[in-house]
């Protein structure tokens, strides 16, 4: 499921293939560091006119892929990989793979954004900027898998608010600190300029 590249994990250190690339086997919870390394790769690719060059990053792409993301950088097969667009094709196919039931997973995107105590609450020990990255990524996420779904920055500013693991006056502080405006970036900057440094492991505000 999508939601689970959204966890928050203490060691993100990844496999690399002997060529430097991510090693990536199809599993979601790892896609979209796959797909942003790639997607860099694809922009590096896109700027070279030797033919050779661009054989060669997608030969080290393919270097990194296991399981069922090389079965489908073989389904592609070679012609149309060492084309123009072959790596910008690869990642869409390789995300239709792993993605392939966008309504279901925009909807467990979306519990899981409001679930108090859910995955998307900040976790002990992590810092304030993981949490809030990790919120932001998960709006990204949820759009992507259905852009018809609608969340105002206020909203989200609350859902910031209210899963972030700090006390009710803690909050009371943040909106003070605002004015009591919600929107999502006056509160992930109150946050991080209150509790950025603190990397304790904070009690789940009283609901």
């Amino acid at each position: 499921m999508a939601v689970s590249s959204l966890k928050y994990r203490a060691d993100k250190g990844v496999e690399e293939s002997s060529k430097g690339v991510i090693v990536y086997d199809g599993r979601p919870a790892e896609f979209f560091d796959w797909e942003f390394r790639t997607s860099l790769k694809y922009e590096i690719l896109k700027t070279e006119s030797d033919a050779g060059k661009r054989v060669k990053i997608i030969n080290q792409v393919i270097d990194g892929l296991r399981g069922d993301a090389l079965q489908t950088a073989q389904d592609l097969g070679i012609s149309e990989l060492i084309k123009n667009e072959g790596l910008d094709k690869l990642i869409k196919e390789i995300k239709e793979m792993v993605f392939p039931q966008k309504n279901l997973e925009a909807k467990e995107l979306y519990d899981q954004g409001h679930r108090s105590g859910g995955l998307l609450t900040k976790q002990a020990g992590e810092s304030m900027l993981s949490y809030i990255s990790r919120r932001r990524r998960w709006w990204r996420l949820l759009q992507e898998m259905d852009s018809s779904i609608q969340l105002s920055e206020d909203i989200r500013g609350d859902l910031l608010l209210d899963h972030s693991g700090l006390t009710k006056d803690q909050q009371l502080m943040i909106l003070t600190s605002t004015s009591n405006a919600t929107g999502f970036e006056r509160i992930a900057q109150a946050l991080m300029e209150q509790h950025g440094k603190n990397r304790t492991t904070e009690r789940q505000a009283e609901s």
